[in-house]
């Protein structure tokens, strides 16, 4: 590690690519990273050295570089560009040179005016109502595993990766000799989670369960398949298919499951400690916030008459139907 205090020597250019080469190889320090924030890291520091070599710009001391990386946020904005951008670079760079921390005033103080400007906007949560008329309308479009993995990831409050990353081995069932005797009910494994491997949630709804045991009969997956079999990408492009036809918002993403899932547990009374425990939530005040901020955003969306009057219908007898809709599927 170049030490950036000593102005002599000093390139950014020169440190950043050596590291982003792979010469500096913090294995334990990445190891604190998930796999997917790393990616998003190295895209935005490439695109800042791209630009920073483009204007011939290589500044030689943590003031020069907190005044280029200020420009580089302040053009982003004003091109329209995306604010997870500017703070992926700026905790990329930080990754890279942690001796930077708390050296470069002007990008954080750009980073939280952004902020202010354009806040983020939570994605909507869904109601267990609407879940389950997305669950329907999967299952009539032939795709039954998903039908099951959304009624799955609303109470289990799943992210997609989460969802998508599990194994038919990651369920115990009552009976299985891996958890003793002692245990009842229906758990899953999460491998790898946002905020640390090897978690637990424990299915709540006995709907879900008996529609996730008949996917395990019927799929007769191997311990390692994936239960699912499909990737984030193809799942998020079948979900916001089937809420076009449904004539829901398009606002409405497979996050809202998760954010409805938390949503619905506030509102029928789970505290928020127990909340944020089983949708693994490290930081407290940011899962207070989003918790909170839940039932105020389900008055915000506009949901279509015929599909909040079918919905209910469909919530009542949601694990009967699919049951049938699977058997004449064989």
């Amino acid at each position: 590690m170049v030490c950036v205090c000593c102005s002599g020597g000093y390139r950014l250019s020169a440190i950043l690519l050596t590291a982003l080469r792979g010469s500096f190889n913090p294995i334990l320090l990445d190891a604190a990273y998930a796999p997917s924030t790393l990616k998003k890291y190295r895209h935005a520091v490439n695109l800042f050295l791209s630009s920073c070599l483009a204007l011939r710009e290589d500044p030689s001391s943590p003031s020069e570089l907190d005044q280029v990386l200020h420009s580089f946020i302040t053009n982003l904005y004003l091109s329209g560009g995306s604010k997870s951008t500017a703070s992926d670079l700026l905790y990329g760079l930080l990754r890279l040179l942690p001796e930077l921390k708390g050296r470069l005033p002007l990008s954080a103080l750009a980073l939280r005016g952004w902020t202010r400007l354009a806040p983020s906007v939570s994605y909507p949560p869904l109601t267990w109502e609407l879940c389950c008329l997305i669950s329907f309308r999967l299952a009539a479009n032939r795709c039954w595993a998903l039908s099951v993995g959304t009624l799955l990831a609303f109470d289990c409050l799943l992210r997609v990766s989460e969802l998508v990353g599990l194994q038919a081995g990651d369920v115990a069932d009552q009976g299985d000799p891996r958890v003793g005797a002692h245990f009842s009910g229906m758990a899953l494994r999460l491998r790898q989670t946002k905020t640390g491997p090897n978690q637990w949630v424990i299915l709540r709804s006995p709907s879900v369960v008996r529609m996730l045991r008949m996917h395990l009969r019927s799929s007769r997956l191997s311990p390692t398949a994936s239960l699912f079999g499909v990737s984030s990408d193809v799942y998020r492009r079948r979900f916001k298919k089937v809420c076009a036809q449904l004539g829901l918002s398009d606002s409405y993403v497979p996050h809202s499951l998760r954010h409805g899932g938390a949503t619905a547990l506030f509102l029928e009374g789970v505290g928020i400690e127990d909340i944020m425990l089983r949708g693994r939530w490290s930081s407290n005040k940011s899962a207070r916030r989003y918790i909170q901020a839940g039932p105020s955003l389900l008055l915000q969306q506009q949901v279509p008459l015929s599909a909040a009057s079918l919905s209910t219908e469909v919530a009542l007898c949601i694990a009967p139907l699919l049951s049938l809709m699977h058997s004449h599927s064989q």
